[in-house]
């Protein structure tokens, strides 16, 4: 019997005969370079066909008609982004850098359409942006247009943003900027509306086997927990049933079958050769069905897609999209799967040491989670607000480890963000707010939800304080553009949008074009909290200790000062953040194993912290950098 790795050399060879002896592919396989990249990941995506398919009598001809996709867009790959691919594998790790910094803007209300996107390109060089996230800019059905990537295909895009030439044209010039573009990608569903989702509603039986349809409702029932998945069955207009996910247009695809897993990495790589150079992966979670399989089976997939990319477009990402508890995105994290993973647990502990003024609950996050992707492999991308819903997302446990009652603590929060907490600074609205329970999540900006809305003394320090972390713990910081001009909530866009019952609109607004002419005055809010953004970038590129996601904890002794270590060899940079509306201080005893002096980094100041201690302003923040 032959071993697995035989098996896999035997696979590769008649994979290559297939290809070669068929007249119409024997082109396909002449570079050099991509042959390389095949022989090296083949033995992997042999390994998971085997393990998720090999039980199917088509196992190996799958396996053929998936190297044929990925020969047949490597030929059709520019010359560009071949270059980029080669330059990138000689620094595997690139985007660990701590120049690397993101943002994040919704096309049709930041510039109304791509070629407006194409003009802004100087002010996000000006900027430092390495990597660009626009939200999905995909034909998407009108009925469901506010409801997340429901594209009808990933090849059209919506006719008022512009055409998949100006897509190109895009991604190429942001290239030339250094700046990477990253788009979505529905991994567990397409819309009712796709061309895939509407052959197999005319009954074809290739697209049949798409989606998981049935029958009868039970036997789509069973495919899924609703638990674990949030799945349901819907009816079709023939009497059969589908599995859907959040809404009843969103049809859950069927990994059993190898061919759905083919497609999409179609999908991805046609957007690749477009110039897409990083792909956040929706709904991964829910790849798999339960009853047959476990979380490993949905990793297996992802890193199915991740080897298809190393052969085909070695220079591309992925990013695990998530809106859940860290330790959820950890599953995904590593280089042979997503590569980038988001912090979402930072962003929400740091909006609740906002609100308490405490960092208990913070601290614990940053030292829990702050360095686990890292230690993975992987690399975390860190928010301070993303276009999503603001939950808290600390376990029970996590509180009870604090002292803390998780459900009154919850409580306490949203009452504090949607204004029903006497003298809280914050302005948002709820979302899917159950008022007799006190539960919801919350809508908002980051300048309104921090106090400059509602006037409150400090708002700029605390929007200025919250960057910090994002700018300075491990990862790659993402900016919701709009937020450097201090971008506040519209009461008018969930209306503007058809999405009145949709409060998350109110945290997407249009391009704020007179807070873009007012940053010029830097003696206004605005003015302030563009300056002390720019710096915070300018900084971050400097400070070569912030490159990878290495991060120690440091206890500052006092319950209102975050406090944790980077480093790069002998250097270290300790930064420290004043959650409080009041001076604090570290006590000289904190210091005891730094040299007598340390340079402030922010100020620019020789401190001598560890004779005299320090204090730190209402919301200060510093990074001490010191061998």
């Amino acid at each position: 019997m032959l071993s697995a790795a035989q098996q896999s050399v035997a696979a590769l060879a008649y994979v290559k005969h297939r290809l070669i002896t068929d007249q119409g592919d024997a082109s396909l396989l002449q570079d050099p370079f991509f042959l390389a990249n095949l022989d090296y990941n083949f033995p992997g995506l042999f390994e998971i066909y085997a393990a998720l398919y090999g039980h199917r009598h088509d196992c190996l001809e799958s396996l053929v008609g998936l190297v044929r996709v990925l020969a047949e867009h490597w030929t059709e790959r520019p010359e560009w982004l071949k270059h980029t691919d080669r330059s990138r594998l000689l620094k595997s790790n690139w985007y660990t850098s701590n120049k690397m910094v993101g943002a994040t803007c919704y096309v049709d209300l930041y510039t109304k359409n791509l070629r407006g996107l194409r003009d802004r390109i100087p002010y996000f060089r000006e900027l430092g942006l390495t990597y660009l996230h626009i939200m999905p800019p995909y034909k998407q059905p009108a009925k469901h247009a506010a409801e997340g990537i429901q594209a009808t295909s990933y090849r059209q895009i919506d006719e008022k943003l512009g055409s998949m030439y100006e897509l190109s044209d895009l991604a190429k010039e942001l290239s030339e900027a250094g700046i990477s573009l990253a788009l979505d990608i529905a991994m567990s569903y397409t819309s009712d509306q796709h061309e895939w989702a509407k052959k197999a509603a005319e009954g074809d039986a290739e697209h049949t086997g798409y989606y998981w349809i049935s029958s009868d409702r039970s036997g789509v029932e069973r495919s899924f927990s609703r638990k674990r998945a949030g799945c349901h069955a819907v009816a079709m207009r023939d009497g059969r049933w589908v599995s859907a996910t959040e809404t009843a247009g969103q049809w859950q695809l069927n990994y059993t079958n190898p061919s759905v897993l083919r497609s999409i990495i179609t999908e991805i790589l046609a957007l690749s050769n477009l110039g897409t150079g990083i792909f956040k992966l929706d709904g991964i979670e829910s790849i798999w069905p339960q009853e047959t399989a476990n979380v490993n089976d949905s990793r297996k997939i992802i890193e199915a897609v991740n080897l298809a990319c190393r052969v085909a477009a070695p220079s591309v990402l992925l990013q695990h999209s998530s809106t859940s508890h860290s330790s959820d995105s950890l599953t995904y994290s590593s280089t042979t799967a997503c590569q980038l993973s988001e912090n979402t647990l930072q962003m929400s502990a740091a909006w609740e040491a906002l609100a308490t003024r405490k960092v208990c609950m913070l601290q614990q996050a940053v030292e829990r989670w702050g360095g686990r992707a890292a230690a993975q492999e992987g690399h975390w991308v860190n928010y301070v607000r993303s276009s999503q819903e603001l939950a808290w997302l600390f376990t029970n446990q996590e509180a009870y480890e604090q002292l803390i009652d998780p459900e009154s603590h919850r409580r306490f929060l949203n009452s504090f963000y949607i204004k029903r907490y006497p003298g809280s600074f914050a302005r948002g609205l709820a979302y899917q707010d159950d008022p007799s329970m006190n539960k919801c999540l919350i809508s908002g900006t980051t300048a309104s939800l921090a106090g400059l809305e509602s006037g409150e003394e400090n708002a700029v320090e605390r929007i200025l304080l919250m960057y910090s972390i994002c700018f300075s713990s491990g990862g790659i910081p993402i900016l919701n553009l709009g937020d450097e001009v201090g971008q506040l909530n519209d009461y008018y866009m969930p209306a503007e949008k058809g999405a009145e019952h949709d409060s998350r609109w109110i945290h997407r607004p249009a391009y704020p074009a007179d807070r873009y002419e007012e940053k010029k005055d830097e003696e206004s809010d605005v003015g302030r909290l563009f300056k002390g953004m720019r710096q915070l970038i300018d900084l971050r590129k400097k400070t070569d200790e912030l490159a990878g996601g290495k991060l120690v904890g440091f206890y500052s002794g006092n319950p209102h000062i975050l406090g944790y270590q980077r480093y790069s060899g002998r250097s270290k940079v300790l930064v420290l953040c004043n959650f409080n509306d009041y001076a604090e201080r570290v006590e000289a005893e904190r210091f005891a194993a730094l040299p007598a002096t340390v340079l402030d980094l922010i100020t620019n100041k020789q401190v001598e912290a560890k004779t005299q201690g320090m204090s730190l302003e209402p919301h200060q923040y510093v990074w001490l950098r010191y061998e």
